[in-house]
């Protein structure tokens, strides 16, 4: 199960979606395409952020387009610039589905602006 969570973006209230679990297997991108599906999602392209040890996978799906950062210690993270419809379908979208598993946080916490 990989578990995730709905949170403000650094320095920012915008939405992204956080992935916390270590995302140590090879299927995390295919149980995202799956999961949203719902939306015509189809990954684009990637590009490998050596220099910040991390890979970003671009996708386009019928409500946007959207990143997903993934680094080498195996967290993710889902960004919309500017989208915030997108940002919550996606989270209504992995809510639903028993592969993803939400964790509720409280966004008043000062710890959030500098994690």
């Amino acid at each position: 199960m990989t578990k995730y969570h709905l949170r403000p973006a650094y320095e920012s209230k915008e939405l992204l979606i956080k992935f916390t679990s270590r995302l140590e297997n090879d299927n995390f991108i295919s149980n995202l395409e799956a999961a949203l599906a719902p939306l015509n999602t189809v990954f684009t392209g990637s590009e490998d952020l050596w220099m910040n040890d991390e890979v970003l996978v671009q996708a386009k799906c019928d409500l946007g387009a959207f990143e997903i950062s993934i680094d080498h210690w195996g967290l993710a993270f889902l960004i919309a610039r500017g989208n915030p419809r997108l940002i919550n379908r996606i989270d209504s979208l992995l809510n639903e589905n028993p592969i993803f598993e939400k964790e509720l946080i409280d966004f008043e916490n000062p710890e959030l602006k500098h994690e």
